[in-house]
């Protein structure tokens, strides 16, 4: 079975590979046949489009096409078709591997859109350089290109452009081991990415914002990142981000010490790997096998490094079997396992050395170090530990170098670049300003002669966009009112409950309890005078007596203070959950599972917060109940800086939440939400994939108290 899914994979990707192929195919012969009808610049826009769409052919077909744009476009005068020309030419050779030239056409095609004052082109043209020198590793060049491109992709709000360089700087810092300066690119990213609306954009960021700070080991944040990010790419259906994500969200568990929420998340993320043949394996197996080390599940442990290893020399992945055969090495010295450690340790240094990989061998040579010296052999011990220490000495003056000398210098050639741009922009002014003029007294009396047929039709549309707003006016004003009255009887509806509780509990307490003490003033004063034969009866009736009294006064105690108002949000969510438990395994033929964790909640906070929480989850629980037809309910508290983060996720049979979210339930902790509580959530859920909301709510320092 499993042969037939990949031999039916294989020829799907095949007829996939050659059905592309003709389509490119079919599209060159159309552009042949065009441009030989062309003429000016109309051909050189097709050489280019050739040039671009042949620039992988072996035979270097697309760079003649190029030439001939170029050859034609200086003959015109056409700059923008030079500068495209030049650009194409940098392309094809960074493809072929020549960077040298491939600079060489970028900086042709710069010093071109430079004299011309196209924005746009100077920043199209520093990004390719800064992508060439990032190729070279040169990170002070690609640096300064990256940070010039950023600019003024930024000037002209090109968004969207600007959203990849600022992910390029970021992943640039991150190989200078700077994550904060990483960090805030990332976060550029993600507010461009948002301004452009590219939902894959902005997952993108949400994950290398996770990652970053997973390294960081902002660990609650990191989660944040990654579950906004596989939000979005479940809804766009993209299986190989979700298990990839997964992963990630399952070693953030890890970290966090939630053990058995890594190995559900791990499990979930493999039976989607292996059922739709996509995602790192090989990661995947590494991670569990860390997990199973920790857990001190040792054999386990071997089994997935092992698996782990196989899957990263198959696809050929030495960057990540070093860090593998690093683990396991480690892993044969905790079971004391000396020699096999020294083989899988050394293996990782021999792959280091090959790859002229650095970023492990630090590690990896403390790893060895320490091997030797349980071994006793203090001589080799030292040599390693000093190893060790030289590496990781270079690294730090590394680091310190980028951030004292190669940032100042960017920062340097960034402002004399900016100053350089205002003057020419200031020159070119000038020489545009008559132009301006003249074309200023034209458009003037074209729009003179224009406006007498427009004014008509401008006072007939006006009169009609009049009556429009008049209509979307009234109906945001009934909008407006339904919402407050909505709210009004929300909030009448919360309160008044509460006042009931109160009144009832004062009521048993002030008239029934006082007036039963009374009855029994009196009922004592006739015991006085009653005979011998009713002694018993009257012993008995007075026993009772006492007792209701105690039982009014223990429910008037119990109705003005529950358990939420008494302890706090943590022990009454546990009471509900038990009660609801109990309740669902009495009403039907089977049992459901709610699981509780809380994270940085060992604080209280304000009251209303607090009712307002077990109210939200109060009212999810009882929709799953109703109609999720769920066996396990997992819910997260989670308290950040200034948010309380909130995931509750069924297996139930799912819905779609645009159908149904007119539904009283769904409305009623939409108004808690957003209208009280001023936060904000999202659902994701399908027919048939259960159903996980994600609720934020900010949270005032001046709103939580101590215990």
């Amino acid at each position: 079975m499993i042969k037939n899914t990949i031999c039916y994979v294989s020829f799907l990707a095949l007829f996939g590979t050659f059905f592309s192929y003709a389509q490119k195919q079919t599209y060159v012969d159309s552009l042949q046949q065009v441009l030989s009808k062309q003429k000016g610049i109309e051909k050189i826009k097709t050489l280019d489009e050739l040039s671009w769409t042949l620039r992988k052919t072996k035979d270097s077909v697309g760079i003649h096409y190029a030439l001939e744009a170029l050859q034609l476009s200086k003959k015109l005068n056409y700059y923008s078709g030079i500068s495209d020309a030049y650009n194409r030419l940098g392309g094809i050779a960074k493809y072929q591997g020549y960077l040298e030239q491939a600079k060489k056409h970028y900086n042709n095609a710069l010093v071109i859109d430079t004299k011309q004052n196209y924005i746009y082109g100077i920043a199209r043209d520093h990004n390719q350089l800064g992508r060439v020198f990032k190729t070279q590793k040169n990170r002070t060049g690609s640096l300064e290109h990256y940070l010039l491109s950023l600019i003024f992709f930024e000037k002209i709000n090109k968004h969207k452009q600007a959203a990849k360089v600022a992910l390029n700087l970021g992943d640039l810092y991150l190989s200078y081991n700077s994550q904060k300066e990483s960090l805030k690119y990332f976060l550029k990213a993600l507010d461009f990415s948002i301004k452009n609306g590219d939902s894959l954009s902005i997952a993108y960021a949400y994950k290398r914002l996770g990652k970053t700070q997973k390294e960081l080991k902002n660990y609650a944040e990191a989660l944040t990142s990654f579950k906004k990010a596989i939000v979005i790419y479940k809804l766009k259906k993209n299986k190989k981000k979700v298990a990839n994500l997964k992963i990630d969200i399952a070693t953030i568990y890890d970290y966090l010490n939630e053990n058995e929420l890594a190995k559900k998340t791990f499990n979930d993320a493999e039976n989607l790997i292996l059922k739709n043949n996509v995602g790192h394996k090989g990661i995947l197996y590494n991670n569990i096998a860390t997990l199973y080390r920790k857990l001190q599940k040792k054999d386990s442990a071997f089994y997935f490094y092992q698996k782990a290893i196989i899957e990263f020399k198959k696809n050929k992945k030495n960057n990540y079997t070093l860090v593998a055969y690093n683990n396991i090495g480690n892993l044969y010295s905790d079971n004391k396992d000396y020699k096999n450690a020294l083989i899988s340790l050394k293996k990782s240094l021999t792959i280091q050395h090959k790859l002229k990989d650095s970023s492990m061998l630090s590690l990896t040579y403390a790893s060895i170090a320490n091997v030797y010296k349980d071994l006793k052999n203090y001589s080799l011990a030292y040599q390693y530990k000093d190893s060790s220490f030289l590496v990781t000495q270079k690294d730090f003056s590394k680091i310190k170098a980028a951030d004292r000398y190669e940032v100042a210098y960017v920062n340097e050639k960034k402002k004399a670049a900016t100053a350089l741009n205002k003057q020419k922009i200031a020159e070119s002014k000038t020489a545009k300003k008559n132009i301006l003029i003249i074309s200023l007294i034209l458009i003037i009396l074209l729009l003179s002669v224009l406006f007498f047929f427009v004014n008509k039709a401008r006072k007939e549309k006006q009169q009609k966009l009049i009556i429009a707003h008049e209509k979307t006016k009234q109906e945001q004003q009934i909008q407006t009112l339904i919402s407050s009255q909505e709210m009004q009887a929300f909030d009448a509806m919360v309160t008044g409950e509460e006042k009931e509780r109160k009144r009832i509990a004062e009521d048993l307490h002030d008239n029934f309890s006082s007036k039963l003490a009374l009855i029994k003033i009196l009922y004592q004063s006739v015991g006085n005078n009653l005979t011998n034969n009713a002694d018993e009866n009257y012993i008995k009736a007075n026993s009772l007596l006492d007792e209701a009294c105690t039982d009014i006064r223990e429910i008037s105690h119990k109705m003005l203070s529950g358990t939420l108002a008494n302890f706090g949000l943590i022990p009454a969510l546990k009471e509900l959950k038990q009660n609801i438990e109990s309740v669902y395994s009495k009403q039907h033929e089977k049992q459901i599972f709610i699981n509780l964790s809380f994270h940085k909640l060992d604080i209280r906070l304000d009251n209303n917060i607090e009712i307002q929480i077990y109210r939200i989850l109060q009212e999810l629980l009882t929709n799953i109940i109703k109609h999720a037809n769920a066996t396990q309910v997992d819910i997260q508290l989670l308290k950040l800086t200034d948010t309380i983060n909130i995931i509750v996720e069924d297996n139930g049979i799912g819905f779609n939440p645009i159908e149904t979210h007119k539904g009283i339930g769904l409305k009623n902790i939409h108004s808690r939400i957003v209208n009280k509580l001023k936060g904000n959530y999202q659902i994701d859920s399908g027919k048939g994939n259960g159903t996980t909301i994600t609720i934020d709510i900010p949270i005032e320092k001046a709103n939580i108290y101590e215990n």
